[in-house]
Formats: C-alpha cells, structure tokens, sequence
C-alpha cells in the first residue's frame, strides 16, 4: 500500500510511465531539430522542446556554456548579446508529476544539447579534395566557406607553410612537379574567427621516358633503321673487298 492507494494502484501506474518514457524518451521534439545552429550577426534564434506530457508537469532548465541561463519553456538567443564564436546551450527537462516516487534511472529526465556558432564566424562547407596529376599537367583546390555574407580572406599552406600570394578560395598549380607533391589546408578568416579545412592530398606522377637501347639477355629489342643501314653499308664493303681479291 502506498499513499492510500490500494492493490498497488499507484505502483502500477508509475510502472507504466516509466516503461513509456524507458521506450519512448520524455522529448517529443525539439527546435532546431538538429545538433547545431549557426546564428548570424545581427540575427536571432528560438530554441523550444516539446514533451510526452503537458506542460503544467515538467520543469525545463536551460544551460548556456555550462551555466545556467533560464528556466523558461523556450528561450531565445540574439548573436549581438553574445562573444562571436562557438558556444553550447543545453536544456534540461523533468517530468515532477507526483505519480513517480521512484526513478532510479531517470527515465522522467531528458536533456538535449546544441552546439552554437556565433556571429559571422566561417563555416566549411565543402572541404577541398585530393588531387592527382602528372608531373608538368595542372592541379588545384577550392573550398567553400559560409560566412553570413561577412568578407572571408583565404590563406592555402603546404605541409604548414604558407604559399606566397594563395589568398583566395581556390588554389591552382599551372605546371606541377614532383616537389609539390604534400598535404595542403586553407585557413579562412573573418573579423569573427577563423576556420582551418581539412588536409588535401595531391599526387604527383612522373612519367618514365621510353628506353632507346634494346633489352638485356638474348631477347634483345629491334633494331633501329640506322643500326640496319650500317649493317647493310658492312656487307656492301666485305662484298666488294671478297670481289677484289677474285
């Protein structure tokens, strides 16, 4: 018997709800619905989670780089109220309802945690790829990068190093040679921060030239037309000095 409820009404309900929450989560949904967001300068955005159960039950705290923010249903992030860069915001729901008693494992809690871009910082969209060519043949590079229409500048490094005047999205070689071979990065930047891409791998082959000379051993290789000339021009003089002698 508890709280006056009789042939354990009451466990048995509070059974039943942790089973669903166990199989379910408490979350219904969330907004954004993805694991990041990205608010510009100058712009703003809503969080809100929706649950199983009404609101009049459940406890929503919400956690702004580990500390907390506010314990509202939703709340409401401008990026002009915030240091430009990356940030976390995590929000915390509880369902308090007085039918559970007993929780161990907290199936009455959920949490959810976005990460944040913030301001005009650059974000990689599409990274650069590896490359191959041949040695003297073209090669290049680009990346494209998303700064909420802020002026990126660009900066191409090889195995680290910068590359002297490569300051724009993309990164052409006319005539690439064995040495250019390496990792190359691009490191965009905006007046918010700065993002470097992943290494891209170029490849180099350089061609092997023909050999000339026939092959070692008995096979040997064809011979040239003046290797023929000169040996016909051999048998023209042996002939004619075999005709002198007679």
């Amino acid at each position: 018997m508890r709280g006056g409820c009789q042939n354990y009404g009451c466990v048995g309900t509070e059974a039943m709800l942790l089973a669903f929450y166990r199989n379910t989560g408490l979350l219904l949904a969330k907004s954004p619905s993805t694991d990041s967001a990205i608010i510009r300068g100058g712009k703003e955005q809503t969080f809100t989670v929706t649950t199983w159960v009404a609101p009049a039950t459940i406890a929503t705290t919400w956690y702004l780089d580990g500390s907390h923010y506010t314990a509202n249903q939703s709340v409401t992030l401008q990026a002009n109220s915030l240091t430009p860069g990356a940030h976390t915001l995590k929000v915390v729901v509880k369902d308090a309802t007085a039918m559970v008693r007993n929780d161990p494992k907290n199936y009455t809690q959920a949490e959810h945690t976005w990460a944040l871009t913030i301001g005009n910082v650059p974000v990689i969209t599409t990274q650069p790829g590896n490359a191959s060519t041949t040695a003297g043949q073209s090669a290049s590079f680009s990346v494209v990068v998303d700064a909420g229409g802020a002026p990126v500048s660009y900066v191409w490094k090889k195995g680290g190093v910068v590359i002297t005047g490569a300051t724009s999205a993309s990164y052409s070689l006319s005539s690439s040679s064995s040495t250019d071979a390496g990792f190359y990065t691009v490191v965009a930047t905006t007046s918010d921060g700065s993002v470097t891409s992943n290494a891209a791998t170029l490849s180099v082959t350089t061609p092997v030239a023909p050999s000339s000379s026939g092959g070692s051993g008995g096979g040997g290789g064809a011979l040239s037309p003046w290797a023929l000339l000169g040996f016909a021009l051999l048998g023209l003089g042996h002939f004619a000095r075999r005709t002198q002698r007679s």
